[in-house]
């Protein structure tokens, strides 16, 4: 009896490697995404703590035209750090995606494959199921022809 073989065997085998790679490489897009999200949030949370530090300033009177354009500098600064670090997320959320899609590319090609080396073990098995009806079949024709 001949063994299965299946020729596209290592095909399999370096599409499911490949297919590993990229799932690693989503679960880096998204840890750098979320990394990204919690920057930008702390960066949101600074610009709020700073424009409470500064609405209590005011608050006391204690106000001159230099700490005023020093607050507006600082202001303009952070908001163009957060600007920053938004397109930082943006380009991360597309990272993921891109990711993520080329991780469905990859297991629909590792399914297709398993399923067409599926397919060739039935017909494997069927061929053997066969070659082996053919056997007995001789084995008992020999047997009646030596009865009779």
């Amino acid at each position: 009896m001949k063994k299965f073989v299946f020729q596209l065997e290592t095909f399999l085998k370096i599409s499911i490697i490949e297919r590993e790679k990229t799932e690693v490489a989503l679960a880096a897009a998204v840890q750098n995404l979320i990394r990204q999200k919690s920057v930008q949030q702390l960066l949101q949370q600074e610009l709020a703590d700073n424009l409470q530090e500064y609405n209590t300033l005011l608050k006391g009177k204690t106000v001159n035209v230099g700490i005023m354009q020093i607050y507006n500098n600082f202001f303009t600064w952070k908001r163009s750090q957060i600007d920053l670090q938004i397109t930082a997320v943006h380009q991360a959320d597309k990272k993921k995606q891109d990711c993520f899609r080329a991780l469905l590319s990859q297991q629909k090609r590792v399914k297709s494959l398993e399923q067409l080396r599926q397919k060739r073990f039935d017909e494997y098995k069927y061929e053997m199921l066969a070659e082996e009806q053919k056997q007995i079949d001789e084995i008992g024709l020999q047997v009646h022809m030596r009865r009779a």
